[in-house]
C-alpha cells in the first residue's frame, strides 16, 4: 500500500470514528438547565418538568423538517398524554412569533425561546435537534427519533 492510501485509510477511519461518537447514546448525563420565554411572558424550566420524561426539540421557523415536525410532535405529544412533556425550543425570534408559527401549525404543545448558550450547552449544531430527559432530569437520548420516543414511553 502506499504512502497516500494509508493516509488516506487513516482519514476515513478517524472520521468514521468520530462520527460514530457523536451517534452514540448519552450515558445519561444530567440535562443542562432550560430555561425558555414563552409568549405570554412566562418562563418554562426543565425543573419545573422534574418528575416526567421531556422530549425536547429545538428547532427553528424557517426550517422545513421542523415545520413538518409539528403535526409528528403534536400526534406524539396526544398519544403520550401524561406520560412525556414535550417543548419546543427555538433559539431564535420573539417568542410570540415563534409560537404563533407553531400554532398556525397545529402545534399546541409548549413552545419557547432560549438564548443560544443553551443550545450550546446542549450541543445544538443543526435544527431540528431531539434529546429525550428522563424524570430525574439525565439524556437517555439524543438526536432522537419519533419512534425511539413511542418505545420507550408507550411499550
Amino acid at each position: 500500500m502506499t504512502m497516500r492510501a494509508l493516509l488516506v485509510a487513516a482519514a476515513v477511519l478517524a472520521l468514521a470514528t468520530a462520527v460514530f461518537a457523536l451517534r452514540r447514546e448519552p450515558a445519561r448525563e444530567p440535562a443542562p438547565e432550560l430555561a425558555l420565554t414563552r409568549a405570554d411572558g412566562s418562563r418554562i424550566s426543565l425543573e419545573s418538568l422534574r418528575g416526567r420524561p421531556v422530549l425536547i426539540e429545538f428547532f427553528a421557523v424557517w426550517c422545513p423538517e421542523c415545520r413538518r415536525d409539528v403535526t409528528r410532535l403534536e400526534d406524539l405529544s396526544r398519544r403520550l398524554a401524561g406520560k412525556v412533556e414535550v417543548v419546543a425550543v427555538a433559539l431564535e425570534g420573539e417568542p410570540a412569533a415563534v409560537e404563533a408559527a407553531v400554532r398556525e401549525a397545529g402545534g399546541r404543545y409548549r413552545v419557547g425561546v432560549a438564548d443560544r448558550s443553551t443550545g450550546a450547552a446542549y450541543g445544538v449544531t443543526r435544527f431540528p435537534t431531539r434529546f429525550l430527559v428522563d424524570g430525574d432530569g439525565r439524556i437517555v437520548a439524543r438526536d432522537v427519533d419519533f419512534g425511539k420516543v413511542i418505545g420507550e414511553l408507550d411499550p
